[in-house]
Formats: C-alpha cells, sequence, structure tokens
C-alpha cells in the first residue's frame, strides 16, 4: 500500500493537543449527531484549515487536526463543559438556543417507514375518501381489501394529519 495510510501521528497529537482515544471518541460523537450538524462540523473544519498555514507535505494531518479541532469545540458546546464558572446570561441563552437548533435539525431527518410510503403513494386517494366522508377505518379496510396494505387507522390518521401539516 506504500504511503497512503501513514501519517505523523506525533504532530496530529500536538497539533491537536489529544491522543488517539480522545480522537476516537470525538468521531463515535460525530458519528451520532445529524447530518446537518455533521454538514455543520465539516464547514468549520475547512475555515479552521484555511485559517493556518499548511506545512510542507502535512495536508492530511493539517485536515484531519482541524476536524479534531472543530470536533472538540462542538462537543464541548454540547456538553456540561460549556457550563464553566463566568458564563453570563447571554452566553447561557445562546448555547441554550443552539442546542434547541440541533435537536430540531435531527429531528427532521425521518426513518424510512415502508407504510409511510405507502400512505404517500395513495395520499391522493386517501384524501378523497376522507372527502366522501369515509371514517378511518373504512379507508384503512379499504386499502387492506383492494390494495393488500395493512395499515390500522390511528397510524393511517396520524401520518396523512403530519402529511396535511407538512405540505402547507
Amino acid at each position: 500500500m506504500g504511503k497512503i495510510y501513514q501519517y505523523d501521528i506525533a504532530w496530529v497529537n500536538q497539533a491537536t493537543r489529544t491522543d488517539l482515544k480522545k480522537r476516537k471518541s470525538l468521531v463515535n460523537w460525530f458519528d451520532k449527531q445529524s447530518e446537518n450538524i455533521q454538514v455543520e462540523a465539516l464547514a468549520s473544519m475547512l475555515k479552521c484549515a484555511k485559517e493556518k498555514k499548511v506545512a510542507k507535505g502535512m495536508l492530511k494531518e493539517h485536515l484531519f487536526s482541524s476536524l479534531i479541532e472543530t470536533l472538540k469545540q462542538m462537543h464541548k458546546i454540547e456538553t456540561k463543559n460549556a457550563m464553566e464558572r463566568g458564563m453570563d446570561s447571554s452566553q447561557g441563552r445562546q448555547l441554550t438556543d443552539m442546542r434547541i437548533e440541533r435537536i430540531i435539525a435531527s429531528r427532521s431527518s425521518l426513518k424510512k417507514s415502508k407504510k409511510r410510503d405507502l400512505i404517500l403513494d395513495r395520499l391522493n386517494d386517501i384524501s378523497r375518501m376522507k372527502e366522501k366522508g369515509l371514517s378511518w377505518r373504512e379507508i384503512s379496510f379499504y386499502l387492506k381489501k383492494y390494495h393488500r396494505i395493512n395499515i390500522s387507522h390511528s397510524y393511517l390518521q396520524q401520518q396523512f394529519s403530519k402529511m396535511l401539516i407538512d405540505s402547507q
């Protein structure tokens, strides 16, 4: 393989002031974040990398250390370490607002659901049946009998309502 997977670990240790265990912990934390936060982290990493001068032949180490520095800062904000002495109320509010935004961003990525997709595929039919006065139980029965889709009436109503709200 050659030099593909070789890098100066001592330089990374010094530049980030971390050890392998801490870096792995930060990367695991990064993996658990929503995609929006991951994109934000990578954008911050690039900004951090541009601010520092790259030593010749150290591009990989430089980019990696920039990512680790960014993750350290983001992790600090997300954990209790951010609530240090001397933090005034405006900084506390800013921190809380940032945390709330991250929670909202992570919630927007819904898990895959076959039943939700089936409801979405037949949204117009369901809407038309609802306009004609059919109950959710009757619509559920219709889907089961004519489309072989077994969806409970309560889940059908819940997802239909969410889809209507999202489309507005």
